[in-house]
């Protein structure tokens, strides 16, 4: 099954833009990450910056971005690195959480 069919949001990037998936929603769209979440969150969380969070650029676990406080609460080993499960982002009165179930880290 897919995440989608669990009821969970899918966020994507590519070439044509950014796109957010939700079950019996209509898919959200913009031209960038920050754009996208300024569109769905009222905010415009800095998702760029995240990403190095996201795919385990930055040592550290927790951080300012752009006013966010982001904490990441738990990660999986792969290589070398650590990879994000939980990421926890806070600014004034926005909450954003992430939650990663399952890599598929190519071999």
């Amino acid at each position: 099954m897919s995440p989608l069919g669990q009821g969970l949001a899918e966020l994507t990037r590519d070439k044509d833009g950014a796109r957010l998936t939700q079950p019996n929603q209509v898919t959200i769209t913009a031209d960038t990450l920050p754009q996208l979440a300024q569109r769905v969150l009222g905010a415009p969380l800095p998702l760029e910056a995240m990403a190095d969070w996201l795919r385990g650029a930055r040592p550290e676990l927790s951080g300012e971005v752009e006013g966010w406080r982001v904490v990441i609460s738990d990660t999986s080993a792969y290589r070398q690195r650590r990879l994000l499960r939980v990421m926890e982002a806070r600014r004034e009165d926005v909450e954003f959480k992430l939650i990663v179930d399952d890599w598929d880290v190519p071999e």
